[in-house]
């Protein structure tokens, strides 16, 4: 990044200058005007030397002011490893802020934004994800972006308010990029940072891909950059020149296929300023909306809203990240690592490498260098593999998923809900059915329900983050027919319906008298007596408020109790009380997420450490934690709560747990055709505390739960991606000694096939596919098995005396001893009781 006390210096501006500018831009805000008034007075009335020199100046007081807060927090007590971890990514250990991190910040603006753009356009998820995946809508959307001039250029009116209300976001990151001392403008023509596919890039070749793009950019708008000076000895300097289109291209080529080679692996980090990363993320402008979306159907993301949401979540992160550490991040954490050890070092202590490593990965994950690709063909590989996993092991992730009401009732629990009326309420609104209205006025402003409109519930039990692509795209629409998006959004929109009203009911208590549990969550948040003030001023709504003049609402039935959102205190209180709505949007998202767990940027840094994606070292590590995510979520977020709780607290959630598995694996029984488990085993119980979560096992019980009878001790291990390598190394190591081939095959196919363990259809898949070639390669084995499940297990499968084939049937009655060998009579005397 370009050093701000030069552009200062030779801009002639003193310290009174830069901390008036500094303080213009939040005045500004303050005072309640729009985005649009200042970003048109700040990015446009400048020259670039003026608006750079502006922008420096507010870089210096804002590097000032942020690395004061930094210390501020980290060096409040001796615990100076742990404070700044949490800063970075958050901590529910109890302690006043450690829960207003960077890292949650993130999300919580990221899925705040998201809600708002959604609740624009009045529809419901469902038809928001349809029309979402329609390739005329992603036209459309993309025409009246490529540039939003404030006319309707399609007939598309949704296209049009999503455009809208995307521009309107675009805006106010801007501002926020200001206001941290970015020097940034505002660029209607700018649809979305392009994502590259460093896989199909290379693939195509240099030269190759040049040729494809040269005719797809507008020249003339697109800034060529000059070639840096090359000193060749002391005194002696050839000047840089201006880059031709081709050598331009040929860098942008590089940069993204090779960034492993950008990458400082000795830091961990990118060498170029976060800052100077989202500008030259801009710098490609094509001729029209259609070269974009042809470039995209070439090299980029194969969907274009898509790409320009994973757009606003970069620029988002960034601006937060920013707004947190100064314009200039990566010097300053390099700063705070380095005083932290000479505090220490006073302190006769020493940091080890272990802990270094824990700040650089939680960083990486926070710049979004974590997410660097070092060999695209490993990378693609691995999410090959990752994701064929998920089509064949997580069939049943949704019934599995039935313990988030115990996990979510903890966490009310925690803030101050009693037991028993954290357990009622959270199943009366998970079973109710929400109007849209209550859906769009308080959900989608909480930061749930909306994340299975753009994406699938999959972070929840893995932590790859999909390359954009057919396997991808498949992954997303497996976790939809397997339920696991509704019931995740249910889930959530449950939780967060009682904590809203939970913090609307609060609200009538001054600060001094607020119930010490909920006090506690809010002031992990930065939330203070001041802040608490304010929102009393502010109050609770209902939704009958709201939709009184909607004439064709009237007579629908919502509820009663009063809710509290962050769109609620920006709607009372306006652009001045947006650093209020972020502590409030970041108290529902976050809370959300550890109600019904799912990993954040913290979690994703216990599990890769610094190990960069698309490098051995880094498959092996996504191998190891996939299906394991859960656990990690529950043991960094949840456990810490549980111990605060005490013993009473923690048996009693224990027990409920356990029945909620016992639920689970009941559920997961009867889909296989089988009778419940017996509740005088000691089995039983292991099981039911193993399904529950509570013992840590839960991802290592969905991996194993479609292989042999029962998982074998090194899969479980040593996690998913071992045990499919295992089943296929099986079958070559007979080949080679001349074993049985044809059992071990197909247990590996049986295990590893896409979509057949979905608890609707295994059923079927195990009559007409499994059990007939299991019963050809060993006559006897469903005699066998049914004997195992009776006399092992003391289940039977459930026998209704139906005369065909159903999910409840012996399979020994369906499937002829030995197999038959016609494939049509096998159909015929598989479907009709023998």
């Amino acid at each position: 990044m370009k050093d701000c006390g030069a552009i200062l210096e030779s801009a002639g501006y003193g310290p009174d200058e830069i901390k008036k500018i500094s303080d213009d831009i939040q005045a500004r805000i303050d005072s309640g005007e729009d985005y649009q008034s200042i970003i048109k007075d700040i990015n446009k009335s400048s020259s670039d030397v003026e608006f750079e020199a502006k922008m420096a100046a507010v870089g210096v007081a804002k590097r000032g002011l942020s690395v004061q807060e930094m210390k501020r927090r980290v060096f409040d007590d001796n615990k100076y490893v742990r404070n700044f971890k949490a800063f970075l990514t958050g901590s529910t250990k109890r302690k006043a802020g450690n829960l207003f991190s960077i890292g949650t910040m993130q999300r919580a603006k990221l899925k705040a934004m998201h809600g708002k753009i959604f609740s624009d356009t009045g529809l419901s998820s469902r038809a928001l994800r349809k029309i979402i995946q329609s390739r005329a809508f992603q036209k459309d959307l993309v025409k009246e972006l490529y540039p939003f001039d404030g006319v309707m250029k399609t007939s598309n009116k949704l296209a049009y308010q999503m455009a809208r209300s995307i521009v309107e976001a675009k805006q106010k990151l801007v501002v926020e990029m200001n206001r941290s001392g970015v020097a940034v403008r505002y660029r209607a023509d700018h649809v979305a940072t392009q994502w590259h596919d460093p896989y199909k890039m290379a693939k195509r070749g240099k030269e190759g891909w040049i040729k494809d793009v040269m005719m797809l950019i507008d020249w003339e708008k697109t800034e060529l950059k000059r070639t840096p000076p090359k000193h060749l000895s002391p005194g002696v300097v050839i000047s840089g020149h201006q880059m031709t289109p081709e050598e331009y291209l040929g860098k942008v080529f590089d940069g993204r296929t090779k960034a492993a080679q950008q990458y400082d692996t000795s830091k961990y980090r990118m060498s170029e300023a976060v800052g100077e990363q989202f500008e030259h993320g801009r710098e490609l402008i094509f001729k029209d909306s259609d070269h974009w979306i042809r470039y995209n159907e070439l090299y980029g993301h194969e969907s274009p809203v898509h790409a320009i949401f994973n757009d606003l979540e970069i620029q988002s992160n960034r601006a937060v990240l920013m707004d947190f550490m100064g314009p200039d991040p990566h010097n300053v954490f390099e700063e705070m690592v380095s005083e932290i050890k000479s505090k220490m070092k006073a302190e006769g202590k020493e940091m080890s490498a272990w802990e270094e490593n824990g700040f650089r990965a939680r960083f990486a994950q926070l710049t979004g260098e974590a997410f660097i690709i070092g060999k695209p063909g490993i990378a693609k590989f691995v999410n090959t593999i990752s994701g064929l996993n998920i089509l064949s092991k997580l069939g049943k992730s949704a019934i599995s998923s039935l313990t988030d009401v115990a996990t979510a009732a903890m966490t009310l629990n925690h803030m101050g809900v009693r037991f028993g009326d954290s357990y009622k309420g959270l199943l009366l609104n998970i079973g109710r059915q929400i109007p849209e209205a209550e859906r769009k006025y308080v959900y989608r402003m909480l930061g749930v329900g909306a994340d299975t409109i753009l994406g699938s519930a999959a972070s929840r039990f893995t932590i790859d983050d999909a390359i954009p692509g057919i396997m991808s795209d498949a992954v997303d629409k497996f976790f939809h027919i397997n339920g696991l998006n509704a019931w995740t959004d249910w889930a959530r929109e449950g939780f967060s319906a009682m904590a809203s009203m939970h913090f609307a009911k609060n609200l009538k208590s001054g600060w001094s008298k607020l119930d010490p549990k909920f006090k506690r969550v809010a002031e992990q948040y930065g939330i203070n007596e001041k802040d608490w003030g304010r929102l009393q001023e502010i109050g609770g709504f209902k939704v009958t408020d709201l939709i009184q003049n909607n004439e064709n609402l009237k007579g629908t039935n919502f509820p009663k109790e009063e809710f509290f959102t962050s769109d609620w205190v920006l709607q009372q209180g306006g652009p001045k009380d947006s650093r209020l709505a972020d502590k409030v949007s970041l108290f529902f998202v976050n809370e959300s997420r550890i109600g019904v767990p799912e990993i954040g940027a913290g979690e994703r840094a216990i599990m890769m450490r610094t190990f960069q994606r698309g490098t051995v070292p880094g498959a092996v590590a996504q191998g190891f934690w996939q299906f394991r995510s859960y656990q990690v979520a529950m043991f960094n977020n949840l456990a810490p709560r549980i111990y605060e709780m005490g013993v009473p607290a923690m048996g009693s959630h224990t027990i409920m747990a356990m029945g909620l598995g016992y639920a689970s694996l009941s559920l997961k029984d009867l889909a296989r055709g089988l009778g419940p488990r017996p509740l005088d085993r000691p089995e039983t119980y292991f099981d039911m505390l193993r399904q529950s979560g509570v013992l840590g096992f839960v991802g290592d019980g969905l991996a194993a739960e479609y292989g042999n009878y029962y998982g074998k001790l090194d899969e479980e291990i040593l996690g998913t991606h071992y045990s499919t390598f295992k089943d296929f190394g099986s079958i070559f190591a007979n080949i080679l000694e001349d074993g049985e081939v044809g059992w071990d095959a197909w247990k590996a196919i049986k295990s590893n096939t896409p979509y057949a363990n979905l608890f609707w259809s295994e059923w079927a898949y195990n009559y007409f596919i499994n059990w007939q070639v299991q019963e050809s390669l060993r006559p006897g084995s469903l005699n066998r098995l049914e004997n195992w499940y009776k006399y092992d297990r003391e289940q039977e499968f459930i026998d209704l005396g139906l005369p065909v084939v159903s999910p409840w049937g012996r399979p020994s009655d369906f499937v002829p001893y030995g197999s038959p060998g016609n494939v049509f009579e096998d159909t015929l005397e598989t479907i009709v009781r023998q």
